[in-house]
């Protein structure tokens, strides 16, 4: 920003960045350890809007105050100009639409301790009303011829006016009011009043403590001083006691020394030389703050002040006096005839319009921080939101992604669930099959012993064989039949008990290791089931052993029976066929013992595989009902991630929007 209209559109930007967050519903926030609210925006709003520069001009009697301030502010001679101290009052000048003024007396309380205080003049002490107002009450009624009642006027507490012309009575050393006034307000439609406040300090060294002390209090809170220097006699003793009294504790930054009377040098770059000089002598390193960044500045208002009047009566606006006229005319044109620089100070208009560029520029920079401090509170409103939307949206996402991973997770379980039931299902089928299996084998095997076995069996020992051949082997033969048929018997046995043992035993490892209860109810109930399969292996190996030497013993006896009392071979045979038939008969019955006796351990077992199957059943129960609630769970945490999704994107497009204001606004305000 370069000028104050800068400023102020930067100023209305934010106020109006202010409005925008009202609008929007973003209120409140807590930002800077402090709730933004609407109340905080309104109360910032309208400090902004009723902010005004405030700019305290300030220097020697002589160094042209009151020509600076007719020329930038009145365009007229409103203020007294003499070289002689006219303007003896703190006078606050700001913009209205009509001029007026009031002038501010002092309570009576103030005016009786002003009057009592005690001064030095001319190395006496005095009382503050004998040095300066008795003498002041008395040069007015000299004028006026009236006596002016003190307590009277005080007791008005102020006096005001719309003719600025009588302003003279209230500010002037030669006012009637003058020495009862503490302060005057000015009210003026001046372009540069609209910018900032200006403040008219007394001149130096005012022995008026009140006074002083409210001059003190203006200084402090203007954001720019203006101290004027003469260029004859810069910085002066007068200067120095004024700068430590008032300015000594004001920041060099803030003050902008403008040198006055140069139109009495021959060049501007010594009149700058020799001012520099002289601050940095008096003042050192703050003299050269002072003087750095354009804050020295040459000024002749006297000339841009008389252009200004010239113009006006030019237009018809104003009555000049012969007298000021003719002053106008030589100032403006036979002066210049005789000095090159003073013409060039002339056409730059006393370097006035430089003077005011650099005074904006310098109030500019005193108050940027100010608007960069409510552009961050605007900024801060958005952050706060959409730190809001980010901190909602990860909180979102990392839901949604524990929701997936538990999916995930479940879908595992479920998968686990479903090949556990599978795996006890199919252990079921197979231990069903398989003892059907095994109970038809012995089922099968007594059928064929009940359908004639035994003559079967006999026949293909005699029928076919000559009777010495079956004389000579006999015993041998039929004990290699009997213990064939055992053999057989137990072997097909075995077969099918282990056949059943294995394909129990392949389906073990689809039990889930980690699923405890399904493996020791696995472990346990085929433990019980295998040991009664075996008990019945164990019993028919005895008795096939037992049964099998027994029917041996009696076909070797029979064989020597018969070597010595054949007889005949028809009837031999005939004889011996029944002999070993009933041997056979017995030894099939045997048999037929060992199998109805493999039959009832096959009905055992499918007695314990009853209750084994139940508790299987029991358990594929469950697990079912554990596969239908993870399906249930899976459903569940899809529908859970499809609403956070749905509130994510919510999220995102309202952070989205949030952003976009905050781009139109912050774009505008940078």
């Amino acid at each position: 920003m370069q000028n104050i209209n800068d400023y102020n559109s930067l100023k209305d930007k934010i106020i109006n960045g202010y409005n925008e967050l009202k609008r929007l519903g973003l209120l409140p926030v807590k930002a800077f350890d402090a709730v933004i609210d609407e109340a905080a925006i309104d109360e910032a709003s309208r400090n902004l809007a009723e902010d005004r520069f405030v700019l305290s001009v300030c220097g020697q009697i002589k160094a042209g105050k009151s020509m600076l301030l007719n020329d930038i502010v009145f365009g007229s001679e409103l203020l007294p100009t003499a070289d002689t101290p006219e303007t003896a009052k703190i006078t606050e000048i700001s913009y209205a639409e009509t001029p007026s003024y009031t002038a501010y007396f002092y309570s009576p309380e103030e005016w009786e301790a002003l009057k009592n205080s005690t001064v030095e003049k001319n190395g006496e002490k005095l009382t503050y009303y004998e040095a300066a107002i008795a003498p002041a009450l008395a040069q007015a009624r000299r004028r006026g011829g009236t006596e002016i009642d003190e307590a009277a006027v005080i007791a008005q507490r102020t006096a005001a006016g719309t003719d600025l012309t009588g302003l003279r009575e209230y500010v002037s050393v030669k006012g009637s009011f003058t020495p009862l006034v503490k302060a005057v307000r000015i009210k003026y439609p001046a372009d540069i009043l609209k910018k900032m406040t200006i403040v008219d300090t007394p001149g130096i060294n005012d022995p008026n403590a009140l006074r002083s002390m409210i001059t003190e209090k203006w200084i402090n809170r203007s954001d720019a001083v203006v101290f004027l220097l003469s260029a004859a006699q810069p910085f002066t003793m007068e200067d120095r006691l004024f700068f430590d009294r008032y300015l000594a504790s004001v920041p060099p930054s803030k003050i902008i020394a403008a040198v006055s009377k140069i139109d009495l040098a021959e060049e501007a770059g010594s009149i700058k030389d020799f001012v520099a000089g002289a601050l940095v002598k008096a003042l050192g390193k703050n003299g050269e703050k002072i003087i750095e960044k354009e804050k020295l500045c040459l000024i002749a208002p006297m000339f841009s002040f008389f252009q200004k009047l010239k113009s006006l009566e030019a237009a018809s606006k104003i009555k000049l006096s012969p007298e000021r006229a003719a002053e106008i005319d030589y100032q403006l044109s036979e002066r210049p005839k005789s000095s090159a620089f003073l013409k060039e100070v002339i056409a730059a208009g006393g370097y006035m319009k430089k003077f005011l560029d650099s005074l904006e520029t310098h109030l500019v920079a005193s108050r940027e921080s100010l608007l960069e401090s409510h552009i961050k509170k605007i900024d801060a409103v958005f952050q706060y939101h959409l730190k809001n939307h980010e901190n909602e949206k990860s909180a979102i996402e990392a839901e949604i992604a524990s929701l997936k991973n538990r999916s995930e997770s479940l879908a595992v379980e479920k998968e686990k669930t479903c090949a556990e039931k599978s795996a006890l299902c199919s252990i079921r089928e197979t231990i069903n099959a398989e003892i059907n299996k095994l109970g038809g084998f012995f089922n099968q095997r007594v059928e064929e012993i009940s359908s004639g076995a035994a003559d079967k069996i006999i026949k293909n020992i005699i029928a076919s064989r000559p009777l010495n051949d079956l004389a000579a082997n006999l015993a041998f033969e039929s004990f290699s039949m009997i213990e064939n048929g055992f053999r057989e018997l137990n072997a097909r046995f075995d077969e099918y008990i282990d056949k059943f043992k294995a394909g129990i035993l392949e389906l073990a490892p689809k039990i889930s290791e980690t699923d405890t209860e399904t493996g020791v109810l696995f472990k346990n109930s085929a433990g019980q089931v295998f040991n009664k399969i075996d008990a019945a292996r164990v019993l028919n190996d005895i008795k096939k052993i037992v049964n099998a030497g027994a029917g041996a013993a009696v076909l070797s006896g029979l064989t020597v029976k018969w070597l010595y009392f054949w007889t005949d071979e028809t009837k031999t045979k005939a004889r011996f066929t029944e002999t070993i038939k009933r041997i056979f008969i017995e030894d099939l019955s045997l048999q037929r013992v060992i199998l109805t006796a493999g039959t009832d351990a096959v009905s055992a077992v499918k007695t314990s595989l009853g209750q084994f199957l139940f508790r299987f059943d029991a358990r594929i129960s469950a697990l079912k009902k554990i596969e239908d609630e993870k399906s249930e769970a899976i459903k569940s945490a899809a529908a859970a991630v499809k609403k956070l999704e749905d509130e994510l994107r919510t999220r995102e497009k309202a952070a989205d929007e949030i952003m976009a204001k905050k781009s139109g606004i912050m774009d505008h305000l940078r």
